[in-house]
């Protein structure tokens, strides 16, 4: 038997256990079984035309996939029947080319010897660490990846302070929302900025007024192109936390063909088949399928558009054993490996490889069937994408600024105010708010305003010339003293609607603090004395839906006290039609003011396509509809 150089069916030191026994004339298998053992276990399997709810799992991003793995395939067998196959997709790389397997270990060997570099410069002066731990080696690997100069600040990160309390190693995407703990998604910053950011994503921070834009990218443009993509990214979507967090273990392939090995008979098998996920890049690529959800006609995989996952389950129900083996064989001729690859080069690259592939004469290059891309992009077409609807009682009950009360009375013209103090140089000017119109001191306030245009006048933004104010802030000037403004005193107007308050133990309330996350609005209907009816919306935060769940209370309240009849509720992922112009749309927020931002249902709402409405659900000509795991749209009857 011949193999190809640079192969070897086993490892040097398999080998040394098996020849002395294989010289002795025993058989092959009769060898391995002796040395390692059967380790093939008898298992009875639950046969059922049906998935039973999945074994726990302690992984809850594996348990939740194979939940919602669950629903599709139960869906699909109601609608359907029973399937003869069923593929899984198995984030697996095909054989790969000597010259690809020298790429990856000359990958391997840049990092040992960055590694290397960073433990001896910790030994030596300023840091002095004799035995430096793995943490203490990503820290160091962080500071000279981000130039020595935090990302979120701008401010530079000393030696000195490198491993004192006042710099953190921070996830750029909240690991409590993406449990993503990989270097890629890890840089140093402030404990300060860190704090303030919280459980937020860069952009949110952005979009939050805690960061001005413009100065970010400029201080992240040197980063990893990868790294710099997390701190713009706009939305996190559990299913490209899935995709990119679990590809490397393999866990979610292996459980969910263990699961869907429940389905089935001995008189009505199903069989359980798996393909390599590379190979799906591969026929994407061959099939030209890229290009069906790509407006600017380029074959690169467009990830903005949910139904993306449609085209991978298409091209992974039609590879088939024959077209994996044809793919491994001709991979050898092309480095097809780095297809998979994605990035500011991938245009060129995959039309290049793709014109290769085409060159090389391969036997996937032609398409299944003669009509099979308009089967294709009709099909894909008429998908509408389900989301996992978010009702679950969890997040920020409230922000983490308190406010206090205040000795001034409310009037005809002044409502009950609320106060807080907060440092100069975190002033906030959005659309939304204005802490500089909400200082106190009136004097203060002028100085305030007089010194951000000033500075705005020099060339900076109105974000930066806040900013700036933590360096050099504004001062008193008098003819005794000059005193630096470092802290102002703002009163706001008392809102019942996004504030909640605590008592002390006398029962008195002493602060308040504005309300977090909100999980649902109700959408009611009056009707007066004379039959008119009017409709109005109720936001319950979160906080207040815990409490109705604490007092064993509905969560949704449908027979409310100050209104006749209840329409519909909406969280966060419910579908809604416009029956203006007949599209479905998710509700991707809900503000505290009433109203709710949608989001075409089949795009990713960071999309620049994405048609966006922000309005209250009772200026808008919608009905609530629910969709099924299989795209199929019902009323709500709420």
């Amino acid at each position: 038997m011949t193999l190809e150089n640079g192969y070897g069916r086993f490892s040097q030191k398999a080998i040394s256990k098996l020849l002395p026994l294989l010289k002795d004339g025993l058989r092959e298998n009769g060898v391995i079984k002796e040395v390692y053992g059967n380790k093939k276990e008898d298992k009875e399997k639950l046969l059922t035309f049906k998935l039973p709810m999945p074994p726990k799992i302690k992984n809850p991003v594996v348990y939740h996939a194979l939940i919602e793995l669950r629903k599709v395939v139960n869906a699909i067998i109601r609608t359907y029947g029973l399937p003869d196959t069923i593929r899984v997709e198995l984030a697996r790389e095909l054989k790969n080319s000597k010259k690809r397997r020298e790429h990856i270990s000359k990958k391997q060997g840049e990092y040992k010897k960055k590694n290397k570099q960073a433990i001896k410069a910790l030994k030596q002066e300023p840091h002095s660490i004799q035995e430096p731990s793995r943490t203490d080696i990503i820290r160091y690997k962080l500071w000279k990846e981000c130039k020595e100069i935090c990302p979120y600040t701008g401010k530079t990160i000393p030696p000195q302070a490198l491993f004192s309390g006042e710099i953190e190693v921070e996830h750029i995407l909240p690991f409590s929302r993406t449990l993503d703990d990989s270097f890629m998604n890890k840089t140093l910053s402030y404990s300060s900025i860190n704090a303030k950011k919280g459980n937020r994503t860069p952009w949110e921070c952005v979009e939050a007024g805690i960061i001005a834009e413009d100065d970010l990218l400029q201080r992240i443009r040197k980063l990893p192109w990868k790294k710099r993509r997390k701190f713009t990214q706009k939305e996190i979507q559990l299913d490209d936390f899935i995709s990119r967090q679990l590809n490397d273990t393999r866990y979610i392939s292996r459980e969910a063909k263990k699961y869907l090995s429940k389905l089935g008979s001995e008189e009505w098998p199903v069989k359980i088949q798996i393909a390599k996920g590379q190979s799906t890049a591969l026929l994407r690529h061959l099939w030209s399928l890229n290009s069906i959800l790509n407006h600017d006609g380029d074959e690169i995989k467009n990830r903005e558009d949910h139904r993306h996952h449609s085209v991978d389950a298409l091209v992974v129900a039609l590879t088939t054993p024959s077209i994996l083996k044809k793919l491994s064989d001709e991979n050898k001729k092309i480095d097809s490996a780095e297809w998979m690859e994605e990035g500011e080069g991938a245009k060129y690259r995959n039309n290049e490889l793709k014109r290769r592939a085409k060159s090389e004469k391969r036997v996937t290059s032609s398409y299944p069937w003669p009509s099979f891309r308009k089967d294709a992009i009709d099909a894909i077409n008429s998908i509408i994408v389900s989301h996992r609807v978010s009702r679950k009682v969890s997040g920020s009950f409230h922000e983490d600024t308190y406010y206090g009360t205040t000795e001034s009375k409310p009037t005809k013209k002044r409502k009950e105010m609320v106060a807080v103090r907060k440092p100069v140089h975190e002033l906030r000017i959005t659309s939304l708010t204005n802490d500089v119109k909400c200082i106190k001191d009136p004097g203060v306030r002028n100085i305030i305003k007089s010194e951000i245009q000033k500075r705005m006048d020099n060339g900076l933004s109105q974000d930066k010339a806040i900013q700036s104010f933590e360096e050099n802030p504004p001062c008193i000037i008098s003819s005794k003293a000059t005193v630096p403004i470092r802290k102002v005193r703002l009163e706001k107007e008392k809102n019942s609607n996004n504030l909640t308050y605590f008592e002390d133990k006398k029962g008195e309330v002493y602060k308040y603090a504005i309300y977090g996350n909100n999980h649902h609005i109700a959408i009611y209907e009056k009707i007066n004395s004379k039959g008119d009816k009017t409709v109005d919306e109720v936001v319950v935060p979160t906080m207040e839906a815990a409490r109705r769940i604490k007092d064993k209370e509905k969560i949704v309240m449908r027979d409310h006290p100050e209104f006749s009849n209840f329409l519909y509720s909406l969280s966060i992922n419910e579908s809604v039609k416009n029956l203006d112009n007949g599209k479905l749309y998710r509700v991707q927020m809900i503000k505290t003011d009433k109203r709710i931002q949608l989001s075409e249902i089949n795009l990713v709402s960071s999309n620049w396509q994405s048609e966006k409405i922000l309005s209250r659900p009772r200026n808008l000509n919608i009905r609530k509809v629910k969709v099924d795991p299989i795209g199929k749209v019902y009323p709500a009857n709420d």
